[in-house]
């Protein structure tokens, strides 16, 4: 007992002293939690657990069509750059916190399960898959190496991925467009 409390306040110094940072305020997580309540997924108490999921919600609104466009490494840091009096300018509600780590795979795969990236497993572009022996490239669905479809190595996505995606399970229509593959 004595040395879990010593951890908890350990961690508890480390966030304190910036060594650890907390995540706090709106993520991309609680922005996910956000759009899939307005689309009608989860349980109630999904939908009213967190503060910054509902604030988020209640901001967006309940209309009939949702856009959510994403432009991936757009950070708040690139705000010095936006143009005077444009688009983001004028229409910047708020910023949003995005998980970590933040690469593109984490980010994407947190939108798409509304799960922080300890929960779904996809850290980065390539997870090494141990009961397989191999690496993967979760987003494209690949085996890293050879780049064949994770099909070809009867390696079931489950096995990359621990959690499913909410988009099937939203009560509204939703349609998903890239610009471009994953390369």
């Amino acid at each position: 007992m004595k040395r879990t409390e010593d951890s908890r306040l350990t961690l508890e110094r480390w966030i304190a002293e910036g060594v650890l940072l907390k995540s706090e305020g709106t993520t991309s997580v609680s922005l996910a939690r956000s759009i899939s309540s307005i689309c009608g997924y989860g349980s109630e108490d999904e939908k009213n657990g967190e503060r910054e999921v509902t604030e988020l919600s209640d901001a967006i609104g309940a209309y009939p069509h949702l856009l959510f466009i994403l432009v991936d490494g757009l950070g708040i840091n690139q705000q010095a750059h936006f143009p005077e009096g444009g688009f983001f300018e004028t229409y910047l509600n708020r910023t949003i916190r995005s998980v970590f780590p933040s690469t593109t795979a984490a980010a994407l795969t947190s939108l798409a399960s509304a799960k922080w990236p300890a929960t779904h497993a996809i850290t980065g572009w390539f997870t090494h898959i141990p009961k397989h022996k191999t690496t993967v490239v979760p987003l494209r669905a690949v085996e890293r190496q050879t780049e064949e479809p994770i099909d070809e190595f009867d390696i079931p996505y489950s096995d990359i991925m621990r959690v499913e995606s909410i988009y099937p399970e939203l009560e509204r229509a939703t349609d998903i467009y890239t610009f471009s593959q994953f390369k």
